[in-house]
């Protein structure tokens, strides 16, 4: 018997360490997120990159892709050089612009089958404007918005009363 692993030490280590690592995890997400508050812009929109001061943050990189979704960025990196811990490139390039229209609609058609009672999975048809259709950016996201809002078919400048209508 005693010649087997003392595995219970090693699994509370890793237990803690990963404790550990989510609270900094947390911690830098919180300030990336008020960065974002401090400049008005919405976790919805997309940004190019978030700095971080390496020297005061030590997490494994699979931590890093949750950071990436927790604050809505394309890349971390680190940099001793930068003021603050955290650092957030808020330049909005067009293409970052328009995934950030496309997340704003995606919200809106997820209100709108909230209010209808639909449930998830339950087929609808949505109705747009002429306005909404003219800008190019549903038929561009079309097969990933009528898969993620379970939308059978998407009717392209229909309305002309309102913007988007589910039917």
């Amino acid at each position: 018997m005693s010649g087997q692993p003392k595995t219970t030490n090693n699994l509370q280590l890793t237990t803690n360490n990963c404790f550990e690592e989510m609270k900094e995890v947390r911690r830098i997400v919180s300030l990336a997120l008020e960065a974002r508050a401090k400049v008005n812009i919405k976790v919805r929109q997309p940004l190019a990159l978030l700095k971080i001061s390496s020297s005061k943050f030590q997490v494994p990189n699979e931590m890093i892709e949750l950071i990436k979704d927790e604050v809505n960025v394309k890349e971390v990196i680190f940099n001793d050089k930068i003021a603050d811990e955290v650092e957030l490139n808020t330049k909005i390039t067009p293409e970052l612009k328009k995934e950030g229209d496309y997340r704003e609609v995606l919200r809106r058609v997820q209100e709108l089958r909230k209010e209808r009672g639909l449930q998830p999975g339950q087929l609808a048809t949505l109705a747009t404007s002429a306005q909404i259709a003219a800008t190019g950016l549903l038929q561009e996201f079309e097969t990933e918005l009528k898969r993620i809002a379970s939308l059978e078919k998407i009717n392209h400048g229909v309305l002309a009363d309102s913007d988007f209508e589910l039917r």
